[in-house]
């Protein structure tokens, strides 16, 4: 399916048409909480769609100059962008990296730099990049088809930043925010018209890493988001929906709608269109007023809710591990996780007698997976590694640089190293920390509490972030350089 064929589904029309009578007149209760990214936080009622821009934040310091609003942080976007373009344009494979580092660090996203430095590494970071373009151009004749499992190797919050910056059609930048907006206005079209939802504008979301809501499901709504990192959410389908959303705006700003028309050309105006859908996706309780939420809002003082916490899918790191790489050294063998699973469930209870599940297994792929350690991407080489632990074997599972996290619940293996190394050094006792983690949002229950300084115990021994009391270690501390929840 290519653009003109998606653009005359009968199902898009309809929402493209709705989209332009009644987007421009909703307007949305804004709260954003004081982070890092938003300094002492932000509240703003009754903001028209089409004066959204003026509530977007996104603190935020690169090479000296900082940005907080739409305007600078356009100005340091066409920054970043041009870098990248250039070193492209000069076939430069160490300053293509650097450059999409650079992409990298401006979102908060780094997990993208091992595969971006192993394909720099290999001198095909360039020619992979431009393979990418020509599928995301909104201006193309490609087929939905083209994007998929082949065509795209990595596709996540950090990739989509870097492969919509080198394009020049207006291509957005999707991420948790973006596809929860798009999804919750699709969903509130679907209800309004009593319709049902069709799989070709199903837009996929995922969680945020503190207690807003991102799904429309979590509000009543029938249309839930698929979700990011999950099966249901490939990285070709998360790139497939990047062209999708960037076809449905342009079609809506074509559609004789006054909205972001101050900001130029069409390529601009869709820049800032996305950039309302992030605004209005931080949460999607903006779309309700809040004496018809259907659950509670979360007491505003803490980081975190039991429904969003930091609680992982309980495993052994190292067992999980070393499972792996023996599944990596056979031959023949498919490299994915549903492979694996079929392996690990025969191989491993008839060696070691352990009373696996495949619910149990499913438990023991948690740190495997893209949003951890993204080891089914990774070399042999760099499973075995990872797989020895320690800072080297932290630097291949991690990448460059010290720890930080964005926008969304990723890497909670690592985050769970942190609260567990904060809560031995605050509490002596096993009750004064699971006390701390439940009071502070971090956990729902005891039992979760415990999960959760398993993981982190397990994990911070393995990387040498913390010692055989569960202390932190000077890695913890370098590592670790900020609150990466703040």
């Amino acid at each position: 399916m290519n653009k003109r064929k998606f653009l005359t589904q009968p199902e898009v029309v309809q929402f493209v048409n709705w989209l332009c009578e009644n987007l421009p007149a909703m307007q949305f209760n804004l709260n954003f909480k004081a982070s890092k990214y938003v300094t002492n936080g932000f509240k703003m009622q009754g903001v028209p769609f089409g004066e959204i821009l003026t509530a977007y934040r996104w603190r935020v310091v690169v090479n000296g100059i900082e940005a907080c609003d739409f305007d600078s942080t356009n100005n340091i976007l066409s920054s970043l962008q041009e870098n990248l373009i250039s070193a492209i344009q000069v076939n430069d494979e160490q300053a293509a990296y650097h450059a999409c580092c650079a992409i990298l660090d401006w979102g908060g996203v780094p997990k993208s730099k091992p595969f971006l430095r192993a394909k720099a590494n290999q001198n095909c970071l360039v020619q992979y990049l431009q393979s990418i373009k020509p599928l995301l151009d909104l201006n193309g004749d490609q087929h939905l088809e083209s994007i998929n499992s082949q065509s795209v190797e990595s596709f996540n919050a950090g990739m989509t930043k870097v492969h919509a910056l080198l394009d020049g059609s207006g291509s957005p930048i999707y991420d948790s925010r973006v596809g929860a907006a798009i999804a919750m206005l699709y969903a509130i079209y679907l209800q309004k018209n009593n319709l049902q939802a069709t799989a070709i504008l199903k837009f996929p979301s995922g969680p945020a890493r503190g207690g807003q809501i991102r799904n429309p499901s979590d509000l009543d709504y029938e249309a839930g988001a698929p979700q990011f990192y999950t099966r249901r959410v490939t990285p070709a389908h998360w790139a497939q929906s990047q062209l999708k959303l960037g076809w449905v705006i342009q079609k809506v700003l074509e559609n004789k709608t006054s909205l972001f028309k101050n900001q130029g050309n069409i390529v601009d105006r869709s820049r800032a269109f996305e950039a309302g859908l992030f605004v209005i996706g931080y949460d999607l309780r903006c779309f309700v007023p809040q004496a018809q939420l259907p659950i509670p809002i979360a007491n505003e003082d803490l980081p975190m809710v039991a429904n969003n916490n930091w609680v992982p899918a309980g495993h052994t790191l190292h067992l999980a591990l070393n499972a792996y790489l023996q599944f990596r050294q056979q031959e023949n063998l498919q490299n994915t996780i549903e492979s694996f699973r079929d392996w690990y469930l025969i191989h491993i209870f008839q060696e070691n007698g352990q009373p696996y599940t495949p619910a149990t297994i499913i438990a023991q792929c948690f740190p495997l997976q893209e949003s951890e350690f993204n080891l089914f991407n990774k070399t042999t080489e760099e499973v075995r590694i990872v797989t020895n632990g320690g800072e080297d074997g932290l630097r291949v599972a991690w990448g460059d640089g010290p720890f930080s996290i964005g926008d969304e619940r990723t890497d909670v293996c690592l985050v769970d190293v942190w609260l567990t190394g904060r809560a031995y050094t605050q509490f002596n006792t096993a009750a004064g920390r699971v006390n701390w983690l439940i009071g502070a949002g971090y956990a729902g229950t005891a039992n979760a509490a415990n999960v959760l300084m398993y993981v982190g115990r397990k994990t911070g021994i393995h990387f040498g972030l913390l010692n055989g009391q569960f202390m932190p270690t000077e890695l913890f501390n370098h590592f670790f350089h900020d609150n990466p929840l703040e």
